[in-house]
């Protein structure tokens, strides 16, 4: 596992699978703190997470009631399943990474987390990350805030909510890796990426993120 180097603890808005820094950034602290009382926002990755397919960079997005402009305790906030979002998105999985080393590994699992009747983007995201946090072996705790705060005083908190925007993901300076499409590469994508390009490599890869 990932040993912690910091002496500190993540605070986080959750995300939706989690892109590589976050991942990293868990893995470095003595723990993570997920923000479970703050109101929805579209800008970050609460509903949102990158991949690559032939053509580029794509940004896969689960539909919420409301759309993007809803103000609903994150917790609250309710999936539109009346979009056909699963079957896209694992299409594009699908497409995106068939020909990686480990898609077929992690397959099975993974599709039968996309397809159950969850209705809380909340619960589905939770799902995710136990799910990722069990693939990488990462048994460093994780904890929910109890109620909303601005600002935490504690030099043991570092607060990261808001910080990671989804339109900035090019901006991180991250080590390389061998992806399935294009010469160049292309930073800071969902652990998705990762996992199914470098299956149980993916934890040292982390652990080369230079964190704290």
């Amino acid at each position: 596992m990932l040993q912690s180097i910091c002496n500190k603890i993540f605070l986080s808005d959750m995300q939706c699978f989690g892109n590589a820094l976050f991942w990293a950034l868990y893995g470095n602290s003595d723990g993570i703190l997920l923000e479970a009382h703050e109101h929805f926002q579209k800008t970050g990755y609460r509903n949102r997470y990158h991949v690559l397919g032939s053509h580029g960079v794509i940004l896969l997005s689960i539909p919420v009631s409301g759309g993007r402009e809803t103000r609903e305790l994150i917790t609250k906030v309710r999936i539109d399943n009346s979009k056909r979002w699963k079957e896209q998105h694992w299409r594009t999985l699908t497409s995106c990474y068939h020909k990686s080393p480990y898609f077929f590994y992690y397959a099975d699992d993974l599709k039968g987390l996309f397809f159950e009747s969850e209705d809380l983007l909340w619960e589905r995201n939770l799902s995710f990350f136990i799910w990722t946090r069990k693939q990488l072996k990462i048994s460093l705790s994780y904890q929910y805030t109890s109620s909303f705060q601005a600002e935490y005083r504690e030099e043991k908190i570092f607060d990261y909510r808001g910080r990671m925007k989804a339109g900035k993901r090019e901006n991180q300076l991250l080590p390389r890796y061998q992806q399935v499409f294009g010469s160049v590469f292309q930073p800071n994508l969902s652990i998705l990426d990762i996992l199914f390009n470098l299956g149980p490599e993916s934890l040292s890869y982390l652990s080369s993120i230079k964190t704290f």
